[in-house]
Formats: structure tokens, sequence, C-alpha cells
């Protein structure tokens, strides 16, 4: 008979008893190891090493009319996300930064930048279920945009050599681009434009830094693919951005903007909730 205390053991008979237990316990890891390999080599999935591989991530943060705005946390227990408030006029955006530009989001395959958006929503009133709408700009370094004055209400404001009245006459000059090319019947910022309409829109988004599009429907929780033209990403590194008088970048190379649309909705949002890739285009 053999008496276990713990590890170790005291034979009472067979030479070979007290080594019983050790030599059990390595047998069974040995085999737990052999078959955990077995299953793996007949295709069973392993955690990835890297999920996101591929993907182009920013730097979140949240700017309003209002100076001391940080995005509002609506106390959901485990919720990392910050949110807006959505009106067709509110000055709140979630606002990612991209410091660098890789190199491949200026070739995209049909000129397709894919943006991976996921939100989450709060109604604040009765609402039917369904998404909401949500607009997403999309600007370079060239193009600075800054919130309107705090009694006024609207659409962020372009700005020009750190003046908003050349930044005014940049934008209506980007306007009446996009009114001639309508003239021919081609629209760079429907939803879904066609051939002539996206190729018309990155050649703006190229030379202005600017697009700007409108997501009839985002879905809570739900994965959005948004696509940007790779213009805006080409203008983004024709030259290099601004600096203060440390010699850092007074903005980065590519923003993007997000604006909720939906009075009486908050939308919610982390720094992982948007991502960029380069993904195979579309026939349009």
């Amino acid at each position: 008979m053999t008496r276990f205390t713990g590890w170790a053991a005291e034979p009472t008979g067979h030479p070979l008893a007290g080594r019983r237990a050790p030599i059990a316990l390595l047998a069974l890891l040995t085999a737990a190891l052999f078959v955990s390999h077995v299953s793996i080599a007949r295709g069973q999935p392993e955690p990835p090493k890297e999920a996101n591989a591929g993907l182009v991530r920013g730097r979140l943060l949240f700017q309003s009319a209002m100076a001391d705005f940080a995005g509002t946390i609506v106390g959901r227990e485990f919720d990392p996300r910050k949110y807006i408030a959505g009106h067709p006029v509110s000055t709140e955006r979630a606002i990612w930064s991209f410091d660098a530009v890789p190199r491949g989001l200026t070739t995209a395959p049909g000129d397709v930048v894919s943006a991976k958006l996921t939100c989450s929503t709060v109604h604040t009133v009765k609402a039917a279920p369904g998404g909401v709408p949500v607009v997403v700009r999309v600007v370079s370094h060239t193009c600075p945009q800054v919130p309107p004055d705090p009694q006024r209400r609207g659409d962020w404001l372009w700005v020009r050599e750190g003046s908003i009245e050349k930044g005014q006459a940049l934008q209506k000059q980007y306007q009446d681009d996009v009114a001639a090319y309508r003239a021919k019947k081609i629209d760079p910022e429907a939803e879904k434009p066609d051939a002539d309409g996206w190729k018309a829109a990155n050649t703006l988004a190229e030379k202005y830094g600017y697009y700007e599009v409108r997501v009839p429907k985002v879905l809570d929780g739900v994965e959005t693919t948004i696509d940007l033209p790779a213009g805006v990403f080409r203008n983004a590194r024709k030259s290099e951005a601004e600096t203060d008088g440390r010699g850092a970048a007074k903005r980065p190379r590519v923003s993007v903007f997000v604006k909720c649309e939906t009075a009486g909705v908050l939308l919610g949002v982390a720094e992982p909730d948007l991502s960029l890739s380069v993904r195979p285009a579309q026939k349009r």
C-alpha cells in the first residue's frame, strides 16, 4: 500500500509505488498537450495572434463649440464609450486623428479606402426602432476645421492660413466645383456615387483635402463600412503639416469627424470603434 501526503508518497510495498503519482500526472499532461496539438492540426480555430492586422487606427478626442467638452458619460456599467449629442445643428464631434498616412491608403484599388465604424446609441426620447443618420467628414491637414462660435450652431468651419474668411472663400470654391460637376449630371457628394461620381469625388478630395458623406442608417452596435476617397490621403501626403515653434505638427495629417444628426439620440464611440483599411473596390 501507499499513503499519499500532497506530492510526497510513502512506499510500503513495491519499490515503484511511491513514483506512481508523479508518473501518472506527467502522463496526463502529455496526453493533454497531444490532444491540443492534434486539434489545431485538424483545423480547429486557434485564437488569432493579432486580430487587427492591416488596420490603421487613430487617436480619439471629442470637441464642440464649448471649449471644455470632452464627450458625455451616460453611466452605463462597463461601457467604455463616450457620447455626443445628436441634432442637425449640433457642434459636438467625435474626431479620430491620424498622424501618419500609410502609402497603401493613397493607392487603394478603385481609389476606395474603407472606414469601419461601430457606435452605440442611447435614445433620450421615445423613438421608433432602426438606425440613425451619421455624417462623416474627412479632412487632411491642408483643410483644417474649427467649431463655430458657441452662440452659433451648425457645421464646423473651414480655415485657411488661420483665417475663417479665407477658409469660407476656399469652401465656396469647392462648392462651385461640385455644382459644375452636377451640371454635367455627375454628383461627387452622392451617398452611393457611380463610377463618374466617385472619380469626381477623388479629384476634389485630392485638390481640397476634404470629403463628407452622409450615412443614412447606423445601427446600435453593428459595424458599418463607409467608402472614403483615396484622394484625400494623397492630399495629406503631398506636403508636410504646418509645425509650431518646437517643430511639432500643429494638426494631424488626416482627421475623421463623426456627427450624429438625430435629435434625442446620444451616439457613443471609443477609440477602437473606427479604423481604416484597404479593401478590393466594389463595382460601381
